[in-house]
């Protein structure tokens, strides 16, 4: 019986079963954060992108690899193998597959040559990990630009990632993303400082997505909201009662001092990076705030959010940044898995005639037809089984 040697290096210059994924068509990217970096340790970890099955595991560098979690042989989830030298070893009759997902390894019980090898590679996904989260996609950059821009983080950040399920239908969750006008009623106690009697007022808002636009699309809204409001009764959320009495006892201060006090405002910039994920921008107090919400369809009806809020550090001690840290997390989840759940995990999708459409509502029209354009070209990408070959949605008229 022949043994059979380790693939040699020059393996990648072959033509790999899926080499005809690729595209170089440019503005159209579904990088999608799949899992926290904290939660991928020594052992393969399953996560899905759009409801399909993906491993990811650290190589012997530490850097993240992403393959369908099926072994080429025989079809064995390679999320129940194990790491050795870097590949991945499915655990079953221990084939071994590279960060590439070609099949590097076959025991010599089983005699075959190369080529067979070849024919049991698996798809490969590209991955980064940033802001603390691992992002996996079927398109790689220039095709695909990734959403966080590098140079706009923070030198000194203080990083909180979170994950946590919710119910509700997909459409539903990414018209979210654009809906302005819910944060005055819907977050009027846990962000806006305001109550559901004496809601904060928006000042000012300024859309920057139409049709016409590609991803990402950067200041696709920007609003500015006044908070007026003073009254004890409203029952604050923990994170916004503590900046609530902060504001309230500077605002005291001032008219001791004899100073003018004006409404606070709060300013909010919002980028639809990727049709799943959302970059807000905002300044609570004298600290500048990024975030990236991400929903992941998991199934029918049952979604993921992934989320990441990137604060500026600097000249901040040990208990300010604990403190920081903990009031952003308590934010993330009230925001988006308890106020929003509440109303958007029961809510029907609606369109043609049954979307009763304001001025306001173009956002989303225009988010509609960028997606359905997206579906359009991209769908082919995805694998056989992906929640987006199911998606069916209707091109919107923005007219």
């Amino acid at each position: 019986m022949n043994t059979i040697p380790d693939v040699p290096d020059n393996i990648q210059e072959q033509k790999h079963p899926f080499a005809n994924l690729k595209t170089t068509h440019q503005g159209s990217i579904m990088w999608l954060p799949v899992l926290e970096s904290r939660q991928l340790g020594d052992a393969p970890k399953r996560v899905l992108y759009w409801g399909v099955p993906v491993v990811l595991y650290r190589t012997d560098t530490g850097k993240v690899a992403a393959l369908e979690d099926m072994c080429g042989h025989r079809g064995i989830p390679l999320s129940q193998g194990s790491v050795r030298d870097g590949k991945i070893r499915c655990n079953f009759h221990h084939f071994r597959f590279d960060e590439n997902g070609f099949c590097v390894k076959i025991p010599e019980v089983y005699d075959v040559d190369h080529e067979f090898r070849r024919r049991c590679s698996v798809r490969s996904f590209h991955v980064r990990e940033e802001v603390g989260l691992v992002w996996i996609s079927v398109e790689d950059e220039p095709s695909a630009p990734f959403p966080v821009e590098r140079d706009n983080l923070p030198n000194d950040p203080v990083v909180v990632t979170r994950t946590f399920d919710v119910g509700g239908d997909i459409r539903v969750w990414m018209d979210h993303f654009l809906d302005v006008p819910h944060c005055i009623w819907t977050h009027a106690e846990s962000t806006y400082s305001g109550s559901p009697e004496r809601p904060a007022r928006l000042a000012h808002s300024s859309i920057g997505i139409n049709h016409d636009c590609d991803y990402p699309v950067r200041r696709a809204i920007e609003m500015t909201f006044e908070i007026d409001d003073d009254s004890p009764t409203a029952t604050y959320a923990l994170p916004m009662r503590m900046l609530t009495i902060v504001s309230r006892l500077r605002r005291s201060l001032r008219r001791i001092r004899g100073k003018p006090n004006k409404s606070p405002r709060l300013k909010v910039r919002a980028d639809l990076v990727t049709p799943l994920c959302q970059e807000t921008r905002s300044r609570i107090g004298r600290t500048n705030i990024a975030m990236w919400t991400s929903i992941n369809p998991l199934e029918r009806g049952k979604n993921q959010f992934v989320c990441s809020i990137v604060a500026d550090g600097h000249g901040k001690n040990f208990l300010e940044r604990k403190i920081l840290r903990n009031l952003m997390s308590d934010f993330i989840y009230q925001h988006l898995g308890i106020e929003d759940a509440n109303m958007l995990a029961q809510a029907n999708y609606v369109e043609g005639e049954r979307f009763r459409a304001t001025d306001f509502d173009r956002t989303i029209q225009s988010m509609r037809t960028m997606f359905t354009r997206y579906v359009e070209e991209k769908s082919h990408l995805y694998p056989k089984g992906s929640l987006i070959h199911d998606l069916h949605y209707l091109p919107e008229s923005t007219s």
